[in-house]
């Protein structure tokens, strides 16, 4: 409860949750991750971790989106620039 920085009131509707939703049962003393639970578990970290390098090439592909856009617009006009520039 304090390591997760949980009020009891939240402890025991978290758990409450888990035990009906099958990850977790309970015994007279100890709460313990069932095989569901653990697959869960298991199949989540899998996810989270797909998840986080998609995200991750998901904004870089923003980035280089905004580089070529940027790339795409004219240029002001400047002493150097030789566009428009008739002969």
């Amino acid at each position: 409860m304090y390591l997760a920085n949980l009020s009891y009131m939240l402890l025991e509707k978290y758990l409450g949750e888990t035990v009906a939703s099958g990850f977790v049962s309970r015994d007279k003393l100890n709460y313990r991750a069932t095989e569901k639970g653990l697959d869960f578990l298991e199949k989540y970290k899998d996810f989270s971790s797909r998840y986080s390098k998609v995200s991750n090439e998901l904004r870089k592909m923003q980035l280089e989106k905004e580089s070529l856009e940027k790339l795409c617009v004219e240029p002001k006009r400047g002493r150097n620039n030789l566009r428009g520039r008739k002969d």
